[in-house]
């Protein structure tokens, strides 16, 4: 069948939910995996096998109706490496890979640490800081068993050594159940419920919602919580870091600051939003 066929065929199916640019990239993902080619492979041929062909019109098909295409193709890339995803765990966005490259660029020396990633959904951060820092402790905590079944074989599949922890951060009683450490790390719920019709479908239908969303009248429900379990299970000059709500970055620094948090820092993202916050014990 003629490539250029079947992608017109993507542009025009998805033009309800995605402009041309996202349909032609979708395309590309899902013929990439498909026929197991690049797009510069893909862009030198008139047609695949009439097979794959199929394939590719079956996940159109799952593409339609709202569904990711890392969903569909089980698969997202994070910090460089391939990740196994599905409806699970959040899929894991570029926002987030700044977030590990600031802790990478400030504990870029080969001092052992202990680290704990709070809500580790498919494993994204605390699976790329223990490949990228082989020396380091790294554990993942998640209320979800099913989110760490898919973090756990992302970190076998990628030969990270992370240690997962189901727990609910929420639950204070379950806090000495842990250790201490020198880095903690969390991208945890902060949309409002108010904002989840202003989002796109793909996610309000398919992302798990107890990783998304915080009620409208708490939009700091994990950062207190976890910013008051820091205070003693972070070391003496240990970082706690966040993925924040764009809304709320001031808010945030001001409760750390509050709690004796020193060395706040709110930072931008590359899209110039306020997304990440690091403060120090």
């Amino acid at each position: 069948m003629l490539i250029k066929h079947i992608k017109d065929l993507y542009i025009s199916t998805l033009s309800s939910l995605y402009d041309e640019r996202e349909a032609v990239s979708i395309f590309y993902i899902c013929a990439e995996d498909i026929c197991s080619v690049s797009r510069s492979q893909l862009a030198v041929r008139d047609s695949i096998e009439d097979s794959d062909a199929e394939k590719l019109l079956a996940a159109l098909e799952e593409l339609k109706k709202s569904i990711p295409v890392q969903y569909v193709t089980g698969k997202a890339y994070f910090y460089g490496r391939m990740f196994n995803v599905d409806n699970r765990v959040l899929i894991p966005r570029g926002e987030t890979e700044e977030l590990v490259e600031w802790i990478l660029c400030e504990h870029d020396d080969e001092t052992k640490k202990n680290v704990l990633d709070i809500g580790v959904g498919s494993g994204a951060i605390c699976v790329s800081l223990s490949c990228e820092r082989k020396n380091w402790r790294v554990e993942g905590m998640d209320v979800s068993s099913d989110a760490i079944q898919v973090a756990m074989s992302n970190a076998q599949n990628l030969s990270a050594s992370v240690k997962f922890i189901c727990m609910d951060i929420l639950d204070e009683e379950k806090w000495t159940q842990t250790g201490k450490y020198d880095i903690i790390v969390s991208n945890p719920p902060y949309v409002l419920e108010s904002e989840r019709d202003s989002m796109h479908s793909n996610v309000t239908l398919n992302e798990p919602s107890i990783a998304l969303y915080v009620p409208d009248d708490k939009p700091l429900l994990f950062y207190s919580k976890i910013a008051l379990y820091a205070t003693t299970h972070l070391n003496e000059g240990g970082c706690l870091y966040f993925e924040i709500n764009e809304a709320y970055g001031k808010q945030t620094v001001e409760m750390l600051k509050d709690m004796g948090y020193r060395d706040v820092s709110l930072r931008r993202d590359i899209n110039g939003k306020d997304r990440m916050v690091r403060a120090c014990k």
